[in-house]
């Protein structure tokens, strides 16, 4: 009995160790078979790890959006076009990026040039009209021979123009859609003075006031002494501490190519610091120049060559005596107006007839000027049969004789077109 129950217990045994052998056998079959799937088809290990490296992917493609938008922020131009090229110019090339590189999984970035708009789109382009970016990360490979998982962001870049803040802006809302302006009286002492264009004034007086066609929205006091911040930006541009130069008199040419570089406006431009200026003839070539003159300006005609242009500060009065102004446009390369004056005089109330010898800005009998004229501290006199085409601005204005202004936003700086990004998620599996 005892050697029959054992021998009943051997074979149970024996069944059992056959069932559990056989069991291991079939886990590891079934392990095998689990593996072997994953390793030939690929799908469940792609969705597996892409959605837990979805944050880090995500995050490599806005990390791609930032570094665009930031190496391509300093870009401007003067119209669509330059602006254009100049934003495709400063953006990465389409090389791949390394956003990670650890424990065996690596993540990249690069823009997608396939997908994207490039600089052959430039000249077509239009106000308003989106270039179309796109930025590829993905986990995988460097050369994206083998990808687990990627994502596509979306840029849309705008090219806006964006007055900047002290510049182009104030130039705009100091001298408005009028031909002139002034802080105080605008006075007109004679029936032949006219304004061809709307005229913002505190108080009209003289006999012929009433012939101004009177912009009645202009409030002087929303603009301030100096709306146009032109102190605040002579000092920030440094140009008083170079040395004063002294120009003889007779004609003179000024290349902007042989002046240091100052920021004056928002904008880089070639400077020269004067002692005072009382010269016959000025050209200017080359580029933007700064005349800053630390005395009063007494100056013939001012002729701007093509793509250049005149900004003539002067701490004491500028007189032009039967001068003009001849250019062959109203603007520089570089979008800035091609004459602008600026007086900083003070001097007393308005005259009655316009023959203010202290006036901060005079043009005599004979004088065709044109572009922006500005003195916020003091008198701008028009007499005889000068002329101004333009915009002009002044603490209070004279008009006597057959002067005239004529009013043209020509003149007007239409500032830099600057791009403008947004961004458009667009999450996919490869």
């Amino acid at each position: 009995m005892g050697a029959s129950l054992s021998s009943s217990q051997s074979a149970a045994n024996s069944q059992q160790g056959f069932i559990l052998a056989l069991s291991l056998l079939m886990m590891l079959f079934v392990s095998a078979v689990v593996v072997s799937s994953i390793n030939f088809t690929g799908v469940q290990a792609r969705v597996a790890q892409s959605a837990m490296m979805e944050p880090t992917i995500r995050s490599a493609a806005e990390q791609g959006f930032f570094t665009l938008r930031e190496v391509g922020s300093a870009a401007t131009g003067a119209n669509l076009s330059s602006a254009c090229q100049s934003y495709f110019a400063a953006i990465l090339p389409s090389d791949a990026y390394s956003y990670m590189d650890e424990n065996g999984v690596q993540v990249w970035w690069r823009l997608d040039e396939a997908r994207s708009a490039g600089d052959s789109d430039c000249a077509a382009l239009l106000d308003g009209q989106p270039l179309s970016l796109v930025v590829t990360a993905w986990q995988g490979t460097e050369d994206g021979s083998n990808i687990i998982a990627l994502q596509r962001l979306g840029l849309n870049v705008m090219f806006e123009n964006v007055p900047p803040d002290g510049s182009d802006g104030d130039l705009i809302n100091t001298f408005g859609n009028d031909a002139a302006r002034t802080l105080g009286e605008f006075r007109v002492s004679a029936g032949s003075a006219h304004v061809y264009g709307a005229a913002g004034f505190g108080v009209g007086v003289g006999s012929h006031w009433n012939s101004l066609s009177r912009n009645t929205d202009f409030s002087p006091s929303d603009l301030g002494s100096d709306p146009l911040k032109a102190a605040q930006n002579l000092t920030a541009s440094g140009i008083a501490s170079i040395a004063a130069s002294v120009l003889p008199s007779g004609n003179h040419t000024i290349n902007a190519a042989t002046l240091p570089t100052r920021t004056v406006f928002d904008r880089e431009m070639k400077v020269m610091h004067l002692s005072s200026l009382d010269t016959g003839n000025v050209t200017i070539s080359g580029g933007d120049v700064v005349l800053y003159v630390a005395g009063d300006v007494d100056i013939g005609n001012i002729t701007i060559m093509p793509g250049s242009s005149l900004t003539l500060i002067a701490d004491g009065r500028l007189n032009f005596k039967g001068s003009s102004v001849t250019d062959s446009g109203s603007m520089s390369d570089s979008g800035w107006p091609s004459f602008v004056g600026i007086s900083f005089h003070e001097n007393s109330a308005a005259t009655s007839n316009g023959n203010n010898n202290n006036a901060a800005i005079k043009l005599q009998a004979g004088s065709n000027m044109r572009g922006l004229l500005y003195a916020p501290s003091g008198e701008f006199d028009l007499r005889g049969n000068a002329h101004h085409t333009g915009q002009a601005f002044a603490k209070q204005i004279v008009m006597s004789g057959n002067s005239s202004f004529t009013h043209t936003q020509d003149y007007a700086p239409v500032g830099q077109f600057r791009p403008r990004t947004d961004i458009d998620l667009d999450y996919d599996y490869y």
